[in-house]
């Protein structure tokens, strides 16, 4: 599934969407470019079906461009890391630190 691309504007005055389940137990979510995309991985597992589908619902919400493949939700490293970190850093409230790799 992918969101439209050309949905997403910078100058949005409302980006954010909803955050991860309070249900979830996370730690750390590393954020880094791989091959032209950002990804969100983590150090201490696999990231769970659960929270791909939450990431995927949130980026769909904010209509921010990603896509997801068979390593989970990308999203073009067209998008500044100060624009990634601010919509990862709400999402992952009060549940997982965001860091870049």
């Amino acid at each position: 599934m992918t969101a439209d691309s050309t949905a997403f504007s910078r100058e949005s005055p409302q980006r954010y969407g909803r955050k991860i389940s309070q249900s979830v137990t996370l730690k750390t979510r590393i954020v880094r470019v791989v091959d032209g995309y950002w990804r969100v991985s983590s150090t201490e597992d696999e990231i769970s079906k659960q929270e791909i589908a939450e990431l995927e619902s949130f980026l769909r919400e904010i209509r921010f461009p990603y896509h997801v493949d068979q390593d989970g939700i990308a999203v073009p490293d067209s998008i500044t890391w100060k624009e990634i970190e601010e919509q990862l850093l709400h999402f992952y409230d009060g549940v997982a630190d965001v860091t870049p790799f």
